[in-house]
């Protein structure tokens, strides 16, 4: 991430933590929130790497459960548990 005030993602976190307040704060009071949300997200340390790490997590293209080993052996035919296989 180059430069997070730039970030199309950074932008759209910025934007979707001022939503609430849309309606109880003028023009100017939001874009002050939103500069400095900007400016926290871009440099304070531990924010900056939330937010790298974030940005880095791939798209979830599907929504389900991921079998585990433990799954795996529980549903293996009965003959292969048998033989340690």
């Amino acid at each position: 991430m180059a430069d997070p005030i730039e970030d199309p993602f950074v932008a759209a976190l910025v934007e979707r933590a001022i939503a609430p307040y849309r309606k109880t704060l003028g023009p100017a009071e939001l874009e002050v929130l939103r500069d400095v949300l900007l400016l926290q997200l871009a440099a304070h340390p531990t924010l900056s790497r939330y937010v790298t790490r974030l940005a880095a997590r791939p798209d979830v293209l599907e929504s389900g459960s991921l079998e585990t080993d433990a799954d795996a052996t529980e549903n293996a035919p009965a003959a292969k548990r048998a033989k340690g296989g």
